[in-house]
């Protein structure tokens, strides 16, 4: 079985930015910068907490970017909470489907949950997208979980036969269904 439901987070979850989205002034994008950088001033001194209000006050004031949002999912996901982490990246994905730092954390989180496949899915997306280092191990762990056999994945293969191959070995859903069916099923 994929997962183990003690794992998941329940919610309330960070709320989403506002859905009458207006782009923010000049004068209003200097406010959230700094609201930004304070917010990594608070992680990089451990203070996660703190940094998850910075970073929940700058999306509901307006400065939602698909980057932020994955910020913010991966203080979650430091704080224990992967399915919010979870759902802060499917929204940052449909915010910016190229987003390799939001299939990287999501990938992380559905690793935390032992949701092995999705994990493959997203760590396999967000490495093709922008390979991180530090992510390598964690992948080279869930393609070994996943069952995913090295040979159906080797480089040889162009992104396309890669992606299909993936798909029906895998037999999980898009990245925009698993947001709309729910971030911590199996």
């Amino acid at each position: 079985i994929d997962g183990d439901d003690s794992l998941k987070d329940k919610p309330p979850f960070p709320p989403f930015p506002p859905r009458n989205f207006e782009p923010p002034s000049d004068a209003r994008k200097r406010v959230l910068a700094k609201v930004k950088a304070k917010a990594s001033e608070l992680l990089a001194e451990g203070l996660a907490e703190k940094a998850l209000e910075k970073y929940s006050e700058l999306i509901k004031t307006g400065g939602a970017t698909a980057l932020i949002m994955a910020a913010r999912a991966e203080v979650l996901l430091k704080l224990g909470r992967p399915c919010a982490a979870i759902r802060d990246c499917c929204a940052a994905l449909q915010m910016n489907a190229d987003c390799g730092k939001a299939y990287h954390v999501r990938g992380a989180a559905h690793h935390q949950l032992q949701h092995w496949k999705k994990a493959y899915r997203d760590l396999s997306q967000g490495q093709r997208l922008d390979f991180q280092e530090g992510y390598a191990a964690m992948h080279a762990l869930v393609t070994k979980k996943a069952g995913v056999d090295k040979e159906k994945t080797s480089p040889r293969h162009d992104r396309h036969d890669r992606a299909k191959i993936a798909e029906k070995v895998l037999h999980v859903e898009s990245p925009v269904e698993e947001a709309r069916v729910g971030v911590c099923s199996p």
